[in-house]
């Protein structure tokens, strides 16, 4: 069986990044939440070192950004626009985990 009753990881990300406390969750289904942030030109190289260095297959990562910010951000990246969703999100990517899929 899979991973259903380990919690989701929720990080409200802020201006400036905790690069160390988010690389340390990285055993984790993520939730990061970037609602309140200011895409400035160095809080996305920031987040994208941190997703880069976060990305596996084995667990899920899945942005909340407004849907005015999406167009700065990476085609290959998971962005919602709430936190409800990015968690019925990464419980439908647990059960294809599960499935094998």
């Amino acid at each position: 069986m899979g991973d259903f009753n380990t919690p989701i990881h929720k990080v409200n990300l802020s201006d400036a990044l905790d690069k160390i406390k988010l690389l340390s969750l990285a055993d984790n289904d993520l939730v990061l939440n970037a609602l309140d942030s200011y895409f400035s030109a160095k809080f996305m190289a920031e987040l994208t070192d941190v997703m880069t260095a976060l990305s596996t297959e084995a667990h899920s990562r899945v942005l909340v950004a407004l849907p005015t910010q999406y167009s700065d951000l990476p085609e290959d990246w998971i962005v919602v626009p709430t936190v409800g969703e990015a968690e019925d999100l990464i419980e439908m990517e647990r059960i294809e985990r599960d499935l094998g899929f």
